[in-house]
């Protein structure tokens, strides 16, 4: 994986997914970790012959972690923070739902 974003490869993703160039952009540096994790499993497990292989804490100090700078960081929590109160309303809506159905239910 490049150490750059590709624009017009982050375009044509988002038109193929529906997903929003942004969000892509954000999940760009955390796509990245979690293959070098998948690539550096899967040459070990091609060296040693191993069938299961697992992640532990000398793999993931291995890794060289690539930090957004803040504006990234702040343009992402911007982004996400409308998800997780629409997340939060539903949760809430669903337990009130659930409590009008245990009342119906136990009434009858």
């Amino acid at each position: 994986m490049a150490d750059t974003i590709n624009l017009d490869e982050l375009r044509r993703l988002s038109a193929e997914t529906g997903f929003s160039s942004k969000l892509l952009e954000k999940d760009y540096h955390l796509t990245k970790m979690l293959q070098k994790i998948s690539e550096k499993k899967y040459l070990e497990s091609v060296s040693s012959g191993s069938t299961r292989s697992t992640i532990n804490l000398i793999d993931v100090k291995d890794i060289e972690i690539t930090i957004p700078d803040a504006d990234i960081l702040n343009k992402f929590e911007s982004l996400m923070k409308n998800f997780f109160m629409t997340i939060e309303i539903n949760n809430l809506q669903n337990q009130k739902q659930s409590r009008k159905f245990e009342m119906l239910f136990y009434l009858n």
